[in-house]
């Protein structure tokens, strides 16, 4: 990050941002590599309301070029990530992106 702004200014006005272009479209795999720059430097409370709210949906997200920048970020979140949300909502969606999921794909696969 730029030594040019204090490192709240990140936290409060770049991180909600860049959350927001990620999420919704523009930013993708670049915008959150710099997010989980961001992130690394907030307290667990502040990343547990903050960015893990936003990674459990972009765990669902079709994207591929962005689904691969999120498990090359995973070993960074992995232990920030509480074991339930991992096991409950973000590994059924690692699996998907390696099996299909859709029913109708998994009904011709018999």
């Amino acid at each position: 990050m730029a030594d040019d702004f204090p490192e709240d200014f990140f936290k409060m006005k770049v991180l909600p941002e860049l959350l927001k272009s990620v999420e919704f479209g523009g930013g993708g795999p670049k915008a959150l590599s710099v997010v989980m720059k961001i992130a690394a430097k907030l307290s667990d409370d502040d990343f547990g309301s903050k960015v893990t709210p936003v990674i459990i949906r972009l765990f669902g997200n079709p994207d591929r070029a962005l689904r691969v920048c999120l498990l090359d970020s995973l070993p960074s979140m992995i232990d920030r990530l509480p074991k339930k949300v991992v096991n409950d909502k973000i590994f059924p969606q690692i699996v998907c992106f390696v099996a299909p999921c859709d029913q109708d794909k998994v009904g011709l696969t018999r």
